[in-house]
């Protein structure tokens, strides 16, 4: 079958849902959530979009007795502060664990923290 515009995979921007619906059903399962920085021209990262999706998937975790992320910092947009990740920090108090690094679209440097987190349910 093809999509109503003949692209193969279907487009994400054509999905009925967004990343926090998509965490919020793996409540109550530990998740970790890894980003990367925004730089120059890179469109991949969405550090920002990212912290929303913990944010916005914490609430069915609460739901079922679990915590969702626990993220302390604030920073600053247009003059509102807000909850936001700092850079190179890890956030893994709650069963959302988050960490974004300082480099662009890759994983690497976020897998020290979430082996410190996932080691929390695995021994």
């Amino acid at each position: 079958a093809s999509s109503k515009d003949g692209y193969l995979p279907r487009k994400v921007i054509n999905m009925p849902v967004d990343a926090e619906s998509l965490v919020a059903l793996c409540a109550p399962r530990p998740i970790f959530i890894g980003s990367g920085s925004a730089e120059q021209g890179e469109a991949w990262v969405d550090p920002y979009g990212q912290y929303l999706t913990c944010e916005k998937a914490g609430p069915v975790y609460e739901l079922l007795g679990r915590k969702g992320v626990v993220m302390p910092d604030t920073q600053t947009f247009n003059g509102k502060t807000v909850p936001y990740p700092a850079t190179d920090k890890e956030y893994l108090a709650g069963d959302i664990g988050y960490r974004r690094h300082a480099g662009g679209h890759q994983a690497a440097p976020n897998y020290p923290a979430f082996i410190r987190f996932i080691r929390k349910y695995w021994n």
